[in-house]
């Protein structure tokens, strides 16, 4: 006997036929028309090749030469779950990502590990008002649709049925299941093994969404700090005024507000790195900080020092037109400079 020919399977060969209403496998069932079976795809009658030298398999006795196995494999792991009424859930991540005002991504995420459904009862087939599940499974908890995978994945427009109804739905792709495989092989697939994914879940939407409000929460929290830091560093400080401005006005800048002195942009090369370099700069007011220590004592400081706090270019035509001194807010953006974030003043509102 040649074994190479006789563990060679034809993809189209299927060793399943449906007998007296229930699966039954090549081995168990006599040869030829003898085997009484009908296709499970189709429901055509089969003959049982059981020769000495091709694998045993089932063939339709009209002749079709139709690829069944598709549908076969569609009613064998819907027929598996149905009488099993288990199913294995796969660990479950969910994250969600948010972005702060400097560009830096933030995440919370949820981590499920893997369990195991238990079903009280499998319904095939039933219709859920404009749309039809492959399985409705019944818990204690509620009902929960199944969807058997062999070639098309759930569409788009069923999702959304799913969606509108509010019921968890669970894909399962079995496409590299064989129709010629054991039948315990078959079983712990469609139980476990194959691929799977919550199409939709309500509670995984409720976890989802609970995350990303707490994570919006988090990251104004984390914006607001950014913000009060950026007006530390480049704060006039509201704490004091400036009396010799132009036509005698008050300088007095609040919170957030910036004395502006006035700017520089210029560009050039830079022999010493080796590359061209573009420099705008706004020189800012700021107080001069003294503080005492266990070993320094401070007799005074008053006044401003410089502080010079980069811009984006677009902003010249608009100082051009300022006059200096004068009190500013800044408004920030990041921009990447040399491969490195920097926050550069995006706008100026006087």
């Amino acid at each position: 006997m040649n074994t190479e020919l006789k563990t060679k399977i034809n993809v189209a060969q299927f060793a399943y036929g449906m007998k007296n209403d229930k699966v039954i496998r090549i081995s168990e069932v006599e040869k030829g028309l003898a085997c009484g079976c009908e296709c499970i795809g189709c429901g055509s009658p089969l003959i049982a090749r059981k020769g000495d030298v091709k694998v045993h398999h089932f063939a339709h006795h009209d002749g079709n030469k139709n690829n069944c196995n598709e549908s076969i494999l569609h009613k064998l792991g819907k027929q598996i779950i149905q009488d099993k009424c288990v199913v294995g859930i796969a660990p479950l991540t969910i994250e969600v990502k948010e972005i702060d005002i400097v560009g830096r991504y933030h995440s919370k995420e949820f981590t499920n590990r893997k369990y195991t459904l238990q079903f009280n009862n499998v319904i095939p087939e039933q219709s859920a008002g404009d749309f039809q599940p492959d399985l409705t499974c019944f818990t204690d908890d509620g009902v929960i649709f199944i969807e058997i995978v062999v070639s098309n994945d759930v569409s788009p427009e069923k999702t959304e049925k799913v969606k509108e109804r509010g019921v968890a739905t669970l894909s399962i792709d079995i496409s590299a299941c064989s129709a010629m495989s054991d039948m315990e092989e078959l079983i712990q697939a469609v139980m476990y093994d194959s691929p799977r994914y919550w199409v939709f879940h309500p509670v995984h939407e409720q976890i989802q969404q609970e995350m990303k409000e707490e994570l919006e929460a988090e990251i104004g929290l984390i914006n607001d700090k950014i913000r009060q830091l950026v007006t530390l560093k480049y704060d006039l400080v509201c704490r004091s005024s400036i009396t010799q401005a132009p036509q005698d006005t008050q300088l007095e800048p609040k919170p957030n507000q910036v004395l502006l002195l006035g700017f520089s942009s210029g560009y050039g090369y830079s022999r010493k790195k080796g590359r061209d370099f573009d420099c705008s700069l706004l020189m800012c007011g700021k107080l001069i900080q003294g503080y005492s220590s266990t070993n320094y004592n401070l007799r005074g400081n008053g006044g401003y020092d410089i502080e010079k706090v980069s811009f984006d270019e677009s902003l010249i035509p608009k100082l051009d037109s300022m006059t200096f001194p004068c009190v500013v807010e800044f408004e920030f953006k990041m921009v990447t400079v040399y491969g490195r974030p920097q926050m550069v003043v995006s706008n100026i509102v006087q």
